[in-house]
């Protein structure tokens, strides 16, 4: 076995010449976050085939409302948590977790309240279920924030390996949780409790198993190190960019009900599965560009680019051939969001750019940071407003592709004019 893994090894190292590439390297993080994502996709399709089968369009349609609302509330301090610590982890100042946590707790926890409040405002509407769901998202919030900060820090250091590990106890126990909520009560309420209340279970485990394997103490000596100005701005980026993403489930549900948001989500949510398996690339290439010269970066990422082209090309055709089976065999009741998946899964062909984007993040670009998340969130925003009320679920769909085209080519203008720090 050991003599295998030194001729692998001595192959990988000969192709980097020609790859421009950390081949070993690539090769060890590609392998823990394909088995990773594969047991991802494998998950979501269980669940997805379970909510298929257990409860309507309709309470379907509320599930996805309810997670759209509670990742509006989290994903600002979640993300502002994990990019203020990227290059100081990354470098080998492991204990910035929690001057990370210093920080950014406060706001969690703000962001929690306005989250409980929600749930109070749907209390007073009558919407039992909402309110519920929301006052309970609202409590948990902060600590579920904080736990992330252990995912945040293993992809900055690039320990794939342990995180992927962790997933293979988190995705089958979240997926064994939900089923049996699904068998046992068809409540959409329930669901959504056990969905939050494991979520922080398993956040909490995972934060312990990380602070365990690298003895992490919080030793009260890292103030300014953590790069509060770029978190900040991170963090209401991606506000802006999470409500882009979302704003087609909202607009759905809002114009449209609850039963076309169901089918619009079955569309998409594959494709953005497979995406993701072409979009890893970015989540490990993060450690390498925080630790090179940012030119260094820009003259080999054109290269990286296109090698990913040979990823994406085959997965977008085998998906749009597959997809007809798929729904007819195990999502019968959705038959109509085949054409709609087909369609989005095109936005695979744009993925590769997430290697730029990880570049101007990795070096904590502030000003290219705002121009890459906002503009082209902005047209889609704006694409999202004008064709859902018109077209309805395809309106939805050519918005998302049209923001693909548009924010390939404003990453390709951005990556050309910056310069190193």
């Amino acid at each position: 076995m050991e003599q295998l893994k030194l001729k692998l090894t001595e192959l990988l190292r000969k192709t980097e010449k020609y790859t421009k590439t950390d081949m070993v390297y690539l090769f060890k993080s590609n392998l823990w976050l394909n088995i990773n994502k594969i047991l991802s996709i494998g998950n979501g399709f269980i669940l997805s085939v379970a909510f298929a089968h257990f409860i309507t369009k309709e309470e379907y349609g509320v599930y996805t409302f309810v997670l759209a609302i509670i990742g509006m509330f989290s994903m600002a301090p979640t993300t502002a948590l994990g990019a203020g610590m990227i290059r100081e982890s990354a470098q080998g100042n492991h204990h910035i977790i929690y001057e990370a946590l210093r920080k950014i707790t406060p706001w969690s926890i703000l962001a929690g309240i306005i989250l409980f409040l929600t749930g109070i405002y749907y209390g007073l509407n009558e919407n039992f279920i909402l309110f519920v769901c929301f006052t309970l998202a609202g409590t948990a919030l902060p600590v579920l924030v904080a736990s992330s900060s252990a995912k945040s820090f293993l992809t900055a250091i690039g320990d794939f390996k342990l995180l992927a590990n962790f997933n293979l106890l988190r995705s089958p126990f979240m997926t064994l949780a939900l089923v049996l909520a699904l068998i046992f009560s068809k409540s959409v309420l329930i669901i959504i409790i056990v969905y939050i209340t494991g979520n922080l279970v398993m956040g909490i485990i995972l934060f312990r198993s990380v602070t365990k394997k690298y003895n992490l103490h919080d030793t009260h000596n890292d103030s300014g190190k953590f790069a509060s100005k770029f978190s900040l701005h991170a963090g209401i980026i991606s506000f802006f960019n999470y409500f882009s993403e979302e704003i087609d489930s909202l607009l759905l549900w809002k114009l449209l009900g609850p039963g076309p948001l169901a089918i619009y989500t079955y569309a998409i949510a594959p494709v953005r599965e497979l995406r993701g398996l072409v979009e890893n690339q970015g989540a490990i290439a993060l450690p390498k560009f925080a630790q090179r010269d940012f030119e260094t970066i820009k003259a080999n990422l054109g290269h990286k680019i296109k090698h990913l082209y040979f990823l994406a090309i085959p997965i977008a055709v085998t998906y749009i051939l597959l997809a007809p089976f798929i729904f007819s065999i195990f999502f019968p009741q959705y038959l109509e969001s085949v054409i709609y998946t087909q369609i989005a899964t095109l936005s695979i062909l744009s993925a590769p750019r997430r290697l730029i984007s990880t570049a101007i993040s990795a070096h904590q670009k502030i000003k290219e940071s705002y121009v890459m998340n906002i503009a082209p969130n902005i047209i889609k925003i704006s694409s999202m407003i004008i064709l859902i009320p018109i077209y309805g679920i395809i309106g939805a769909v050519f918005a998302l592709l049209i923001t693909e085209v548009i924010d390939y080519l404003i990453l390709g203008i951005l990556i050309k004019q910056s310069k190193s720090q």
